[in-house]
C-alpha cells in the first residue's frame, strides 16, 4: 500500500556519516542490517510471519555543501504499509515503522514530520 518517503539536504555532512549514523539507529532499534553499499543501507527488524517486519533503506550521496539524503520506511508482511501513524490498516506496525523512522530522521537532524510525505 506504499511506502514512506523523505528527500532533503544536510548541509557539511557526507555520505559516510549519514550511513554511520543509519547504522548506528538500527543497531540501537535491534534491527539487523541487510545491506549496506558505499551510497546505501537498508536495514529490517520482525518477520513477515508473526509481527511484519518494519524496514527502512537509506541512500546518500555527497553533493556541494552536503550530503543528499533518500529515505524510505515501511511496515512489511503479507502487505506492505507505509510509516504513516495515522493510517487505518496496520495501525501497530505502521505506529512502530513510524517510531523507526522518526528516530532515524531526528537523529540525521531533521524534523520527521516535516521531511516525511506518505503514499
Amino acid at each position: 500500500m506504499g511506502r514512506s518517503l523523505a528527500d532533503f539536504m544536510l548541509p557539511g555532512r557526507n555520505k559516510e556519516w549519514v550511513l554511520a549514523v543509519a547504522s548506528g539507529v538500527a543497531s540501537e532499534l535491534g534491527m539487523k542490517v541487510e545491506m549496506t553499499s558505499m551510497i546505501q543501507l537498508k536495514a529490517r527488524r520482525g518477520s513477515i510471519w508473526w509481527t511484519g517486519t518494519r524496514n527502512f533503506v537509506v541512500t546518500a550521496q555527497d553533493v556541494l555543501g552536503g550530503a543528499s539524503v533518500h529515505i524510505e520506511a515501511w511496515a512489511g508482511g503479507l502487505a506492505e504499509f507505509s510509516a504513516d501513524p495515522s493510517g487505518i490498516f496496520g495501525l501497530i506496525p505502521r505506529r512502530d515503522a513510524w517510531r523507526v523512522a522518526s528516530t532515524l530522521a531526528s537523529r540525521l537532524g531533521v524534523i520527521p514530520e516535516q521531511v516525511f510525505r506518505h503514499s
